[in-house]
C-alpha cells in the first residue's frame, strides 16, 4: 500500500470520528446530564420524586463542580416554604450547614442554644471550623445532615459542591419529617405528669411520663444534661430555670 493511500485512510477515519462526535453532540443537545453512578444520585432522584418540577434543573448538574450561592437558594426553595427567611454567607462547607441549622430553628421554633449535644470530637478538623459556626455544624451533625468526607474530616472552608448540596437539601427533609411524625406520636402516645412538694427549704419535683399506647417503647439518654425546670409565676413569667451544669457543656462544646 502506498504511502498516499495510507494518509487517506487516516484521513476518512478522522472524518468518520469527527461525524460521530458531531451526531453525539446533536442528540444530547449539549446538555450535561448528572452522572447516573455518582453517589449523590440516590439524594437526586429523592429529591426529583417528591418535587417533579425540579427534574430538568438536577438532572443538568454536575454533581462535583462546586455549587453557585444561586442555585443552593434553588435546591432551598424546592422545599422551603419561608426561603426569605434563608440566609447565607457564602457557599463553604461551614456557611451553608450553619445557615441550614439557622433556618431549621427559624422554621420549627427550635431554640439553638437548648439542643444539647454530646461532648466528642466528631471530625479531626474541628479547629478549623470558624468559631461562629462550630455549635451549629455539631447539631447538624447529631441531626444526620452531615457526616464529613469519609475521611474523618469536615474541610470546613471547601466550597460545597452541587452533589454535596442535594445530599444536604435531602437530609434536611428527611429530618423535618421524621421530627412531624415523632412531634404527632410523641403527643399521642406518651403523657408527661409532674408534682411539687415543699419540705422545709426545699421544693422536690417528681415527673411521671406515661405510655398510653400499646407499644413498649425505649428510652435512650446520651452524655450531658438531660432535665431543665422552668419556674414562672401567675402571669407566665420566668422566676427560676435550673439546667444542670448546662451553661457549662455548652461553653465546652463551643470552645473546645
Amino acid at each position: 500500500m502506498s504511502e498516499k493511500m495510507k494518509g487517506l485512510i487516516k484521513v476518512k477515519k478522522f472524518s468518520v470520528l469527527m461525524i460521530l462526535s458531531i451526531l453525539i453532540i446533536s442528540i444530547l443537545g449539549g446538555t450535561v446530564y448528572a452522572d447516573t453512578d455518582h453517589w449523590a444520585k440516590p439524594y437526586a432522584n429523592k429529591i426529583i420524586e417528591l418535587y417533579p418540577d425540579a427534574a430538568d434543573f438536577i438532572n443538568s448538574i454536575q454533581f462535583d463542580k462546586a455549587v453557585t450561592e444561586e442555585d443552593f437558594r434553588v435546591m432551598v426553595e424546592l422545599m422551603a416554604p419561608n426561603e426569605e427567611e434563608f440566609q447565607l454567607d457564602n457557599v463553604t462547607r461551614e456557611a451553608v450547614v450553619d445557615a441550614l441549622v439557622k433556618y431549621w430553628s427559624k422554621t420549627t421554633g427550635a431554640i439553638l442554644g437548648d439542643v444539647v449535644v454530646p461532648m466528642v470530637i466528631v471530625f479531626e478538623d474541628e479547629m478549623e471550623i470558624d468559631f461562629d459556626y462550630r455549635s451549629n455544624i455539631m447539631i447538624a451533625y447529631f441531626k444526620g445532615l452531615v457526616k464529613g468526607k469519609g475521611n474523618g474530616k469536615f474541610d470546613p472552608k471547601e466550597n460545597l459542591t452541587y452533589g454535596e448540596a442535594i445530599t444536604l437539601i435531602s437530609r434536611y427533609i428527611d429530618l423535618i419529617n421524621e421530627e412531624e411524625i415523632t412531634e404527632k406520636e410523641a403527643s399521642k402516645d406518651f403523657e408527661t405528669r409532674a408534682t411539687a412538694n415543699v419540705e422545709e427549704d426545699e421544693v422536690i419535683f417528681n415527673f411521671n411520663l406515661k405510655n398510653h399506647s400499646e407499644e413498649s417503647r425505649e428510652i435512650h439518654f446520651s452524655s450531658g444534661q438531660q432535665f431543665e425546670i422552668v419556674v414562672t409565676n401567675e402571669e407566665g413569667e420566668e422566676v427560676y430555670r435550673y439546667s444542670d451544669d448546662n451553661s457549662l457543656q455548652w461553653l465546652y462544646n463551643i470552645k473546645r
